[in-house]
């Protein structure tokens, strides 16, 4: 038959292309990314009222963040908006190039 020939280049492809992913799979699996190590850092203790103080100090940043992320939405929106009226408020369609009476 033609192209049997194909087929088994085909099928021997496939085989060999699965082998190689579980032999990956299996190297990734016994790499250390599994087994349990430390790092080398080394965090100081410090007390909760100053880690209060520091967690506090982020969400006021944070907050401050937000309120001017939002507040540059807005203007921008409003530019856009603003930009794209006084772009087209002159524009104008004659419908009757569309229209089925000639």
């Amino acid at each position: 038959m033609a192209g049997e020939g194909h087929m088994n280049h085909v099928n021997s492809t496939l085989q060999k292309n699965k082998k190689d992913l579980l032999d990956r799979k299996r190297l990734f699996k016994n790499k250390q990314v599994y087994k349990d190590t430390t790092t080398g850092l080394k965090f100081e203790k410090i007390s909760k009222e100053k880690l209060e103080e520091v967690k506090g100090k982020i969400r006021v940043k944070a907050k401050r963040d937000k309120k001017r992320f939002n507040l540059i939405m807005l203007f921008s929106a409003i530019l856009v908006v603003s930009l794209l009226y006084y772009l087209f408020k002159d524009f104008s369609i004659d419908f009757t190039l569309f229209s089925r009476q000639r």
